[in-house]
């Protein structure tokens, strides 16, 4: 990816080689500067920075539209900045609400800003892969939560899922390629209310956590059939009672 801003009488160029980034990823990149006037470079406030930034702000360009997280700055008299930012492992993914940006050039005005694609950890992957497969969920939507990732996943129309309409996994990723996990159940059910037909809802939340031999075999094998299981027990555990 590149960008380019023009902050007279300094053109500044940034790129940074890939497309697209994971949580926890180390991301690398070059900005080099021009000078085509006689005014000297305010080095101390010139450079790159890692911000997370809030999309409707950045659209309408407000002033506290960005979160600077990480700053590097040019050196005295230097033309070419080398730099690297290591995202948070439970950091910001790009969504509809937020996104990580480097912000580059004269930092203060923060006009020269280019949006990362930044995705959830490979690590979520198996367990998301096999509700899709072997569960036939869909994933419906993700987002940063704190420091989580949130996914609704949409119950499949089958007997064996009735009363459940969203499964909601709050994952988080500890050390080892450890899981952290909350499932919240958002469950309905037609019952007798006051003598009426009534759809009751209710949510229903359990907590999970895994070490990577729960859920793979080596670093970069996942055991599907482990992850099965883990599932299954929490279905038979939830919507079989469906607690109402």
């Amino acid at each position: 990816m590149k960008g380019t801003v023009f902050q007279k009488p300094f053109e500044f160029n940034l790129e940074i080689p890939g497309e697209s980034w994971t949580q926890g990823q180390t991301l690398k990149g070059s900005l080099l500067v021009k000078n085509h006037g006689t005014d000297s470079l305010d080095y101390q406030n010139s450079g790159v920075a890692l911000a997370l930034g809030k999309m409707k702000k950045v659209k309408t360009k407000d002033a506290d539209a960005f979160e600077v997280l990480e700053t590097m700055s040019f050196g005295d008299k230097q033309e070419s900045l080398s730099f690297e930012f290591k995202l948070p492992t439970n950091g910001p993914i790009s969504d509809k609400s937020h996104s990580l940006y480097l912000i580059y050039g004269d930092l203060s005005g923060r006009e020269g800003h280019l949006q990362l694609n930044v995705e959830p950890s490979e690590t979520f992957k198996p367990l998301l892969n096999v509700l899709d497969i072997f569960f036939r969920f869909k994933l419906k939507e993700r987002k940063f939560s704190k420091d989580c990732i949130e996914f609704k996943l949409v119950a499949p129309d089958a007997k064996e899922f009735k009363g459940l309409e969203t499964l909601i996994l709050k994952m988080k990723e500890e050390e080892d390629q450890a899981i952290d996990f909350t499932a919240t159940f958002n469950l309905q059910n037609v019952g007798i209310t006051d003598g009426n037909v009534a759809v009751q809802k209710k949510k229903e939340t359990r907590k999970v956590s895994l070490k990577s031999s729960d859920y793979l075999f080596q670093k970069d094998s996942p055991n599907q059939d482990a992850i099965r299981k883990i599932f299954q027990d929490l279905f038979d555990d939830v919507i079989t009672k469906q607690y109402f």
